[in-house]
């Protein structure tokens, strides 16, 4: 399919890469599958020298615009992609992760068109996997119970949502003085006071652990962008849940710098095997351990 004849898109992706090499066959390829076939794909290469460009460059016949150059950053790379975006729904996507089955799309953009106008942000689940495909742990509840914590805390599992283009001409693009809470942020400027909807049933999208917003050394910086975020839209979170969820935010951190990062990635996957074992069939949200 080439991505130019589609005169409106349904739907439109975007993936900021930088240096990934090893996963953005497999995301693209879950991409390319799918059944929803009005879609386009936006590829935003931060100047990768792993062999990254290759692959794109392989794929590119049927990417609907990429570019390869450095940028500030994954806010910045979404905002070069969000001016070149067509589509009625636009999501975004990582190197690491893909499109757990060919008809995830399809399903999203069906829920869609059953709660727009009224709703204007999806989302379904999320898998946790590990670097070997293992199934860790799911991440993603329905939004009549995490409304109030999403206040709190980034609850959504941003990798499956998709929101809708007109949200983006009322609220602007990401801020790209943040750097890792930028999504959580901009979200804000829509459901601090709409709603969103959770597609109940199969995994959406397979996201490996050890990302940007995984990795335990970023703790306390996901925490604090977070407050950052809450003070830009005027709220403030109880102090009870500043504490537990400031508290997780040093854990998190001391053991990157006690274990190094790729032993405190392990010791965080084990805890998210424990948690999910004991949750109900294994759907239990991401507590940003």
């Amino acid at each position: 399919m080439n991505a130019a004849t589609i005169q409106t898109p349904r739907v439109t992706l975007i993936i900021a890469v930088y240096n990934a090499a090893s996963t953005i066959a497999r995301c693209l390829d879950s991409i390319a599958a799918q059944t929803c076939q009005s879609r386009e794909l936006i590829v935003i290469d931060g100047g990768s020298s792993d062999g990254t460009v290759d692959i794109l460059r392989r794929n590119a016949d049927w990417f609907s615009y990429w570019i390869s150059e450095p940028d500030a950053g994954v806010y910045s790379a979404w905002n070069k992609g969000l001016a070149h975006a067509r589509g009625e729904w636009i999501g975004f996507i990582g190197a690491d992760d893909y499109l757990w089955s060919a008809d995830a799309l399809e399903r999203l953009l069906c829920e869609g068109d059953r709660v727009f106008p009224r709703i204007r942000v999806i989302y379904g689940r999320v898998g946790f996997v590990s670097p070997s495909g293992e199934l860790i742990e799911t991440f993603g509840q329905p939004w009549e119970e995490i409304r109030d914590e999403f206040r709190d805390r980034m609850a959504l599992p941003h990798p499956a949502v998709l929101c809708h283009r007109s949200l983006f001409a009322e609220h602007g693009y990401f801020d790209e003085s943040f750097r890792i809470s930028g999504d959580y942020e901009w979200l804000l400027r829509e459901l601090k006071e709409c709603e969103a909807k959770f597609m109940d049933g199969p995994i959406v999208v397979g996201m490996q652990t050890g990302g940007l917003s995984s990795q335990a050394r970023r703790g306390m910086q996901i925490f604090l962008e977070t407050a950052r975020a809450q003070a830009k839209h005027g709220l403030r979170p109880g102090r009870a849940v500043w504490a537990w969820t400031g508290l997780k935010a040093c854990v998190r951190t001391g053991m990157s710098l006690a274990f190094g990062e790729w032993l405190a990635g392990r010791l965080m996957n084990q805890l998210r095997r424990l948690r999910a074992r004991f949750s109900a069939g294994g759907r239990t949200i991401h507590r940003g351990l």
